[in-house]
């Protein structure tokens, strides 16, 4: 039986990326005359700032400075953010999980000021009860560190918690961690993108999700007895 559900937050809990990849393209676009590829994009779903602001200066040749950056992206962010929501189905799982006394994390590459800062404005943040955020781990996704401090902190086994991610690294973070992994298609993702990444499970959406279901499926799974 699962006893905790770790959750990532842009792409899992809202659709953030959206905005994220909007402002990258036109950064890019604006300031070094770069189109970024569809490759880019995807492999950088689940990455922090710093690193992806490495991943472009080495690939591309340039020299982004993180700071200057960071501070773009905030004030973009910022304008565009009023048209997110919560992602279908999120809050139902939300609210069915603490009803059965599962314990609650977020794992997210984001930075905490502006996780906190969203999971109030989206008044989800009281089912929350850890957050690790990217200033929490020195080794970011595709290392398992922000999902095994998770469940350091909840005080639950590895083996006993369930993760959702939205990003190929994120499941193979999950993975790394030892825990159950579901991947979730997005409109940046299908199957194939996940095929080598071997995620658990693979879902369309959290619409249909509620704790019956995973209980269903994590002990269908055999998954404890595995490791």
């Amino acid at each position: 039986m699962f006893k905790a559900v770790i959750f990532d937050f842009d792409g899992v809990i809202w659709n953030s990326p959206d905005i994220y990849l909007d402002i990258r393209k036109k950064y890019l676009k604006d300031n070094y005359n770069v189109s970024l590829k569809k490759e880019d994009l995807a492999l950088n779903l689940a990455t922090p700032t710093k690193e992806f602001v490495e991943y472009i200066n080495k690939k591309y040749k340039l020299s982004l400075d993180l700071e200057k950056y960071k501070k773009v992206k905030f004030k973009m962010f910022k304008e565009k953010a009023s048209i997110l929501k919560i992602n279908l189905g999120v809050l139902d799982l939300l609210k069915d999980l603490k009803k059965n006394n599962i314990k609650i994390a977020l794992s997210s590459s984001n930075e905490k000021v502006v996780i906190i800062k969203y999971l109030t404005k989206l008044k989800i943040i009281k089912y929350f009860d850890e957050i690790i955020s990217s200033e929490d781990v020195k080794r970011h996704k595709p290392f398992p560190d922000c999902f095994i401090k998770a469940s350091k902190k909840l005080k639950i086994f590895p083996k006993d918690c369930i993760a959702f991610e939205d990003a190929p690294l994120g499941v193979k973070a999950i993975n790394s961690a030892k825990m159950f992994s579901i991947a979730i298609i997005t409109k940046f993702t299908n199957k194939k993108t996940f095929k080598d990444f071997n995620p658990n499970l693979i879902i369309n959406s959290l619409k249909n999700i509620n704790y019956f279901k995973l209980v269903e499926i994590y002990e269908k799974s055999n998954f404890k007895n595995k490791k």
